[in-house]
């Protein structure tokens, strides 16, 4: 048996009583404290929990937050994105619309070259056709003077031919008429027309 017993077992049944009875007001404080501190453990696990909680929401809150501040960040970004897109553009089609004019005006310094260059194609042909023209007209002109030259020519000759066909017909009948005619008839005769021969020449000339 052990000392705590020994000693239970020597005590009177008073003595016993009381001690039971104090054993059982100790056991009793025992079980008040446990459950007390159960009702503390129970307290911290709750107000644990309620700390948990609150620093889920915080958390929460917190994310919210930065995905508040994500989003207006993206906004902004995107706005800014979309700002310089759009400056982009415009610069591009400021570009286009340079290259676009310079090369209308390019079209229209070529086009002006080329009207300037048909315009001296034109000169140059109708100077082309005006020489041959002068030339044709010194052709004809001179194809005339030549005609012209060989009509007198042959307007002379005719007259020629014509004198000489009646000197020798005027020399046929005054030879035909000697020979019909008697010898001092013909000389006087011959004499006579050799007086009017050279009066007509006379007059002629």
């Amino acid at each position: 048996m052990t000392e705590r017993s020994l000693t239970t077992s020597r005590r009177s049944p008073s003595e016993q009583t009381t001690s039971d009875t104090d054993q059982t007001l100790f056991d009793g404080d025992q079980s008040a404290s446990d459950a007390d501190q159960a009702a503390s453990d129970s307290d911290q696990a709750a107000a644990d929990k309620d700390q948990e909680a609150s620093d889920r929401d915080l958390v929460q809150g917190g994310d919210r937050d930065v995905h508040e501040d994500s989003r207006r960040c993206s906004r902004s970004q995107h706005r800014a994105a979309q700002g310089a897109l759009e400056s982009r553009k415009r610069g591009e089609a400021d570009r286009i619309a340079a290259a676009e004019a310079r090369a209308r005006a390019a079209e229209d310094r070529l086009q002006a070259a080329r009207d300037r260059l048909q315009a001296e194609q034109d000169r140059e042909t109708l100077q082309r056709e005006l020489t041959v023209a002068d030339s044709v007209a010194r052709e004809k002109s001179e194809l005339a003077r030549a005609a012209n030259r060989k009509l007198n020519s042959a307007r002379l000759e005719r007259a020629r031919a014509e004198e000489a066909s009646r000197a020798k017909s005027e020399f046929v009948a005054s030879m035909s008429h000697e020979i019909r005619t008697p010898l001092p008839a013909s000389w006087s005769s011959r004499a006579g027309r050799s007086r009017s021969s050279r009066s007509s020449r006379g007059s002629r000339w």
